[in-house]
């Protein structure tokens, strides 16, 4: 898909978290929130908005420990890509199980 992107936190050579950012648009609809809630974001879409879709998101056990904030920091991403394609929505869709 042309509209995901994979990000990963290192500290030096050390892998601390990662995250997949997709970005949902007229053009490029595909994103696992907009196959999961077409009924609300398919419209969003159709009228030209642009999505952000922020999901798998991973983050080191050990490495949470030693970096309290390194969920928000990888979460961050999130943000940082909603406001560099202009997104409307920011979608966090997030597992019953949490």
């Amino acid at each position: 898909m042309g509209n995901v992107w994979l990000f990963g936190v290192y500290h030096g050579e050390r892998l601390l978290s990662s995250i997949r950012i997709s970005v949902a648009t007229k053009e490029f609809p595909e994103t696992p929130s907009v196959a999961a809630f077409p009924d609300y974001l398919q419209p969003q879409l159709d009228a030209g908005r642009i999505l952000v879709d922020p999901t798998r998101h991973s983050v080191d056990r050990a490495a949470a420990a030693e970096f309290p904030n390194l969920v928000y920091m990888t979460m961050r991403l999130g943000w940082v890509a909603a406001v560099y394609f202009q997104a409307v929505l920011l979608l966090l869709p997030v597992r019953v199980v949490h």
